[in-house]
């Protein structure tokens, strides 16, 4: 059994041998017999074993990675410990390798890149093994590449901590993702964990829809929510349908929509929109038996500034007697 060498001396640092004269006695041997022996205490010579589902847990809530638990094994001493999930809909695998040597990395990484053509996270407990060829290969698939010395440190409470912020960490990564500010980018930043329950729709004017998900507010064109028309730029039918829900508060019945027009593949078109603009996955507009119309799950107001939500406002109020 071999122990790293503790004493500085002139040449490369080199392994000692232990040597065990009696439970309590026993010290480290240079090879060289360059340097006296030393002391070992018993916890010097222990060997550790690893409960790999706990400490890939550990990392995971280190760098706020999403993960179910499991042991993920895709390789030889290499594991899928999580993703990291930005926003909804978006997430980038992270896997964690035990390599001893440089070749056996540089095959974990080859066997990865086979698995994704775009980005991934790989984490190992140092880059001292991270040769140029497994470089290049992380490198074409602009995969991240973290090294949990660098990384990670325990606290007081023996607990797994990052150095940085995970925005920080990956901050390659969160630069990949589309601009929702951009007019060609149908996108939405949904937080990760949201239900269209959670979603609130509320229509400034013709034209504009705010969007607030918790404390998240941001305000959209029809062009930059993916519903404009590629021939003119004019409002589609999705927004127009869209509109129509809004009117009715959310529950539309077949007898209060307009032309006679099919509702359920307007519904189906307008679902799939909605579904790519939040990026999730759930209908968002569903057919009630009870009700007999269609339902929103997401809230969704009107303009109230509009001519036609005020005559029903003022409706409503005559035949309750209010106002």
């Amino acid at each position: 059994m071999e122990v790293d060498c503790a004493t500085p001396c002139g040449s490369a640092p080199c392994p000692r041998k232990v040597v065990e004269y009696a439970p309590d006695d026993i010290v480290a041997v240079c090879p060289e017999m360059e340097k006296r022996p030393y002391p070992l205490a018993l916890e010097d010579i222990l060997i550790y074993s690893l409960k790999h589902s706990a400490f890939q847990k550990d990392i995971c809530a280190a760098f706020n990675l999403r993960s179910d638990g499991t042991e993920n094994r895709v390789c030889r001493k290499t594991w899928r410990i999580g993703d990291l999930v930005p926003v909804a809909g978006v997430a980038f695998p992270a896997y964690i390798t035990f390599q001893e040597i440089a070749n056996d990395l540089l095959d974990a990484v080859r066997q990865l890149c086979l698995l994704h053509d775009g980005h991934f996270i790989l984490m190992a407990p140092t880059r001292r093994r991270v040769r140029p060829p497994a470089e290049q290969l992380l490198s074409s698939r602009k995969a991240l590449f973290l090294s949990l010395d660098e990384e990670l440190f325990f606290d007081a409470n023996a607990r797994l901590q990052s150095v940085r912020k995970p925005e920080q960490v990956f901050a390659s990564l969160f630069a990949t993702l589309p601009n929702p500010c951009e007019s060609k980018s149908v996108f939405f930043p949904t937080p990760t964990g949201t239900k269209w329950e959670d979603v609130l729709l509320h229509f400034n004017d013709g034209h504009r829809l705010t969007i607030c998900i918790g404390e998240m507010q941001k305000t959209f064109t029809y062009s930059e929510m993916g519903m404009s028309s590629r021939k003119d730029g004019e409002p589609t039918k999705n927004w127009s349908f869209l509109r129509m829900l809004a009117s009715c508060d959310g529950v539309l019945a077949k007898a209060d929509a307009a032309g006679g027009e099919s509702l359920k593949t307007r519904k189906k078109e307008l679902c799939k929109v909605l579904c790519e603009f939040f990026r999730l996955e759930s209908e968002p507009v569903f057919w009630d038996d009870v009700q007999k119309a269609y339902v929103c799950r997401f809230q969704i107001r009107p303009d109230t500034h509009s001519t036609q939500w005020r005559e029903r406002n003022d409706g409503a109020r005559q035949k309750t007697g209010n106002g």
